[in-house]
């Protein structure tokens, strides 16, 4: 389990004065590192860009990530921006805890530490959800098998390279900006996965009835952004969606589809 980045461009003929201004809507997915309390801090504004985001970066030390970058320019159409209007209601306070829930890797392969945060203030079980969280990170359809890694869990946030972030639409904007997350998408940043509350106690209604598949869906698409992946989009109707495709806002004919392995990313 997601920014839409806006584009106009003035195109003049000799004859006449036209403007022709062509919306192209793009979105992206972030995250900023943080111990095991942190609040957010936005980052310095340098371009703009809206929601459910994408980073092209690789995974990196703290000292070393790169910036997010905005995504490429979709090959396919655009897909719809409409936001999700069920909300869970929930503020939080912007100090995150860290759950201490430690995991070892279940496959060979790249070691990936990751940690995962809840931001107070969210009725949730923290042990229920990083066992969530591990669940979909190692599942035999996810990441580890078709990138070649190995999830392990830790229960420092200074030490992982991904952070799984559960937090409240208005901390989601925060720690995804640039990106505009608009209150309700997800997205990758700066080595955070940010799950927004809200998609993950009411879901999508683009995406679907099937919360638990969503929550997969959710988790491998931000974390997938953080492996390396772009998104995608959904090759021809009634196929299943490529789990890199913004399956939280449009299927674009494509069938619900929360696993890396089905589509290959």
């Amino acid at each position: 389990m997601p920014t839409e980045l806006f584009a106009g461009r003035l195109i003049r003929s000799a004859g006449a004065a036209a403007v022709l201004t062509t919306v192209l809507v793009l979105t992206a997915c972030t995250t900023s590192r943080s111990g095991s309390e942190t609040r957010p801090v936005a980052p310095a504004r340098s371009g703009a860009s809206p929601a459910h985001a994408a980073s092209t970066s690789q995974l990196a030390s703290p000292a070393t990530r790169p910036p997010t970058s905005a995504p490429s320019r979709a090959t396919s159409a655009p897909p719809r921006l409409a936001a999700d209007p069920r909300r869970a209601g929930l503020v939080g306070d912007g100090v995150f805890a860290t759950v201490p829930l430690a995991f070892p890797a279940t496959a060979t392969g790249r070691i990936v530490p990751y940690a995962v945060q809840i931001e107070q203030g969210i009725p949730t079980d923290a042990r229920g959800f990083a066992v969530q969280v591990h669940a979909t990170l190692t599942d035999p359809r996810g990441w580890q098998g078709v990138d070649h890694v190995a999830f392990v869990a830790v229960t420092s946030a200074a030490a992982a390279a991904v952070i799984v972030t559960l937090a409240t639409p208005r901390t989601t904007d925060q720690l995804c900006a640039p990106l505009d997350t608009g209150g309700w998408l997800d997205c990758w940043s700066r080595g955070r996965a940010v799950i927004n509350s809200d998609r993950w106690f009411v879901g999508s209604a683009n995406y679907g009835s099937d919360l638990a598949d969503y929550r997969h869906e959710l988790v491998n698409h931000e974390v997938g952004h953080g492996l390396g992946h772009d998104h995608r989009y959904c090759p021809s109707a009634g196929r299943p969606a490529p789990v890199m495709q913004q399956q939280t806002i449009s299927l674009q004919g494509c069938r619900p589809n929360p696993w890396p392995s089905v589509t290959g990313g």
